[in-house]
C-alpha cells in the first residue's frame, strides 16, 4: 500500500510509554503499576511558536530547544499517569535487591553508571589528551593540534551516546522510543494498521531530534576549540550564541539530508540506530495502543 503523507506524525517517549502527536491530536500511552495501559488523548494548542518553525536558520534554533522541551513535557504528563516501576531480572536476583529495598535495574543501571564514567572521560578527555601530547612532541602548529583534538573528541560522542543508550534506564526509554517510531511508520502506510504492521514496519523517522542534537554538539565542540578566550562574563554568552549559530545554521544542511534518498540521507538515518533498541511485545503493545487512539483521534 502506498506511503501516505502524514509529515507532522511525530513521537516522543516517555515513563514506562509513549506519546504520538498528529496535528493538533496528542496521545499518550502509559503501562502502569496494575499493568495496565492507561492511555491520555489531548489536543494541542498552537501559539505564535509555532511560526518561527517555518523561518529558515531560525527554526534550527527552536529545534535546538524545543526537543529536550517536549521530552520533559512527556516526561512530566506521563509521570502523573503512574508509570510501571520496572523490576526486571531473575527470581533470585529479585529476592537478593530486595533485601537491600532496590531492584535489579537499579544495580545494572548503577553497574553501568560506574562503567561509564571510567569510559566517558577516556573517550571524551584523555584520548585527546593523549593525541594531543603526542602531536606537541613532533612539533604540530598549536591550532592543527587544536582541530585534530576536537574533532577527535566529537566523534568520541558517538560511542558514547550508544553507550549511554544501552544503560538500564535509558535502554528501556530506547524501547518506547523504537516502538513509537514503528507505529507512527505502520500508520503512515496503512491507516488500518494491526500490531503485525508495527513489527514490520521501519525503525527510522524521517527527521530526528536526537540525531540533529548530537551533530550540532559534535560541530560545535569543534568550533569551540577556535573560540578566543574571553573574560568568563564575555565567554559565557558567546559560546551560548556560536552553539545557537550552530544548530541555526546546521539545521539547514540537516534538514537537505534528512528529506534526501541519497547516501547521505541514509547515513542521517541510520544514526538514529545508536539509540535504537528492538522493543520487547509488550512495548509494541503499549505502542499499539497509542497508535489506535491517534487513529480514532481522526475518526471523531
Amino acid at each position: 500500500m502506498s506511503e501516505k503523507k502524514s509529515p507532522d506524525m511525530n513521537v516522543r517517549p516517555c515513563a514506562e510509554g509513549v506519546c504520538l502527536t498528529r496535528g493538533n491530536d496528542e496521545v499518550y500511552a502509559v503501562r502502569n503499576e496494575r499493568r495496565e495501559i492507561a492511555v491520555r488523548v489531548s489536543t494541542r494548542r498552537k501559539t505564535a511558536f509555532e511560526i518561527f518553525r517555518h523561518i529558515p536558520f531560525v527554526r534550527g534554533c527552536v529545534r535546538l530547544i524545543d526537543g529536550p522541551a517536549a521530552l520533559l513535557k512527556a516526561m512530566k504528563v506521563s509521570g502523573r499517569m503512574g508509570p510501571l516501576r520496572a523490576v526486571g531480572g531473575s527470581k533470585v536476583m529479585r529476592r537478593v535487591t530486595g533485601a537491600f529495598r532496590s531492584t535489579p535495574l537499579a544495580v545494572n543501571g548503577f553497574f553501568n553508571a560506574i562503567g561509564l564514567l571510567i569510559m566517558l572521560p577516556l573517550l571524551l578527555i584523555g584520548l585527546p589528551m593523549a593525541l594531543g601530547v603526542g602531536l606537541n612532541a613532533v612539533n604540530t602548529p598549536r591550532f592543527l593540534i587544536n582541530g585534530i583534538c576536537s574533532v577527535v573528541r566529537a566523534l568520541a560522542l558517538f560511542p558514547c551516546v550508544y553507550m549511554i543508550a544501552r544503560l538500564s534506564v535509558m535502554q528501556r526509554l530506547c524501547m518506547y522510543r523504537t516502538a513509537g517510531a514503528k507505529a507512527v511508520n505502520a500508520l503512515k502506510r496503512n491507516e488500518n494498521a494491526t500490531i503485525n504492521d508495527i513489527e514490520a514496519a521501519s525503525v527510522f523517522m524521517p527527521m530526528c531530534v536526537g540525531v540533529f542534537w548530537l551533530l550540532s554538539l559534535a560541530v560545535f565542540m569543534i568550533v569551540f576549540a577556535y573560540l578566543p578566550v574571553m573574560a568568563w562574563y564575555v565567554e559565557i554568552p558567546v559560546r551560548v550564541l556560536a552553539l545557537f549559530g550552530v544548530a541555526a545554521v546546521f539545521n539547514e544542511i540537516v534538514r537537505l539530508m534528512e528529506l534526501s534518498e541519497s547516501l547521505s540521507g541514509r547515513v542521517i538515518r541510520g544514526m538514529q540506530l545508536l539509540f535504537t533498541v528492538e522493543p520487547t511485545e509488550p512495548i509494541l503493545d503499549v505502542a499499539r495502543c497509542a497508535m489506535e487512539e491517534l487513529r480514532n483521534c481522526r475518526k471523531k
